[in-house]
């Protein structure tokens, strides 16, 4: 089910490239440790996509889109088929007083913002919108009677939508032993400002095949 695509770009080194190997989007391959011989290794079609609106159409607002994700657990094992797809579907917005209540996702038509060097440590793709980083996820696991260790690493990537007064971010990360980490967060100012009194609430769905 999987065709063939050009080569979109190069993200570094034989551990991490752009591989034409899927059906949407451009393929991320991650592999782990970063150091030494890779043991664990995801693979990750990504592609920036529009919501449907009520007709079925893709006019409604950007979301990172994750799909054909596989793990492969250790050295000489077979990938593991894990998601079909991964997005932020919706993020419904209702107000203490009964209304308004927003649906940012499939109502409006916000976009990704660019992502600049203060806030991505990484490498940014798709002109500046995602952000990808590997990052240290702490100790993954020890032994004090040999002294030995291991520290852990993920891969993030993640998206901002700029959904006027409010900023959305998705996060996605995929840990060395398989574990997948989802993340939303609001940042800006309410709608009415900063004296905005109104009490209201974020509640944020995926969309998980």
């Amino acid at each position: 089910r999987r065709i063939g695509l050009a080569i979109l770009a190069m993200m570094g080194l034989n551990a991490e490239a752009a591989i034409a190997d899927c059906s949407r989007g451009t393929e991320l391959v991650r592999s782990f440790p970063t150091s030494g011989g890779a043991v664990s290794e995801w693979k990750i079609c990504w592609s920036i996509e529009r919501m449907p609106d009520e007709a079925g159409n893709p006019t409604r607002s950007e979301t990172l889109v994750l799909s054909e994700v596989t793990f492969r657990p250790g050295v000489g094992e077979e990938p593991v088929d894990v998601l079909g797809e991964l997005r932020m579907a919706e993020v419904f917005v209702p107000y203490d007083a009964g209304q308004p209540r927003f649906q940012d996702m499939t109502t409006f038509d916000f976009e990704l913002a660019a992502i600049d060097d203060d806030e991505c440590t990484g490498t940014r793709l798709a002109n500046d919108r995602i952000c990808r980083e590997v990052l240290d996820r702490d100790v993954a696991w020890l032994y004090s009677n040999t002294g030995s260790a291991r520290r852990g690493e993920k891969l993030v990537l993640w998206s901002v939508l700029d959904a006027a007064n409010y900023d959305y971010l998705m996060s996605y990360a995929f840990w060395d032993d398989g574990t997948i980490e989802v993340r939303a967060g609001a940042t800006g100012q309410k709608l009415g400002g900063p004296d905005d009194t109104a009490g209201h609430t974020h509640v944020f769905a995926w969309r998980i095949d």
